[in-house]
């Protein structure tokens, strides 16, 4: 894998779980896509201590990240609740547990999302990939349920990956409703 954030680190261990607890023996793009909701939600909470990143986390940084990469969305009151149960009841994604073995693999289409990431990351000109080049990707995949998920709620999903792509920047770039 590429130089990742930390808040892509954390994430992926997230989405790990997710695909454990879920009985899974890869880490699909639903998993990755609601580990970063999740990771919104528990940022701060002490079990995700437990994930063993292989280097101390500053919490205030991973914050700042999630809040560069989620902006668009919350802008547009999305309800991250509603919109993970929606997920996760079409994907079979379980509850976050850690994982036993950590070492699952990333899903073709997970792969592709994280290759279109690294050039999103490239793009920026950054050192590697952050939340928002993820989240960004993940939404670029063809067919997959966050994109219809999100179509279902009234958002515009390639102007929102845009977007999120951007850092939440608006200039050019309408609301994304309907």
């Amino acid at each position: 894998m590429a130089k990742v954030s930390e808040g892509v680190l954390l994430a992926w261990r997230l989405a790990q779980s997710g695909a454990v607890a879920a009985g899974k023996n890869q880490v699909e793009v639903v998993q990755m896509f609601c580990a970063i909701i999740e990771l919104d939600r528990t940022a701060n909470e002490a079990r995700l201590r437990k994930l063993e990143a292989p280097k101390p986390m500053s919490v205030n940084s991973i914050n700042d990240e999630l809040d560069r990469a989620l902006f668009p969305l919350k802008r547009r009151a999305i309800d991250f609740g509603d919109l993970e149960r929606r997920l996760t009841g079409q994907a079979g994604v379980g509850v976050h547990e850690r994982p036993s073995s950590g070492n699952l693999r990333r899903s073709f289409s997970l792969r592709s999302a994280f290759d279109l990431a690294l050039r999103f990351a490239d793009e920026a000109r950054r050192d590697g990939i952050e939340l928002s080049d993820l989240l960004s990707a993940l939404l670029e995949q063809p067919g997959s349920i966050a994109r219809r998920v999100l179509s279902e709620l009234g958002a515009d999903v390639d102007r929102l990956a845009l977007e999120i792509r951007l850092g939440g920047a608006t200039d050019g770039v309408s609301n994304g409703s309907t």
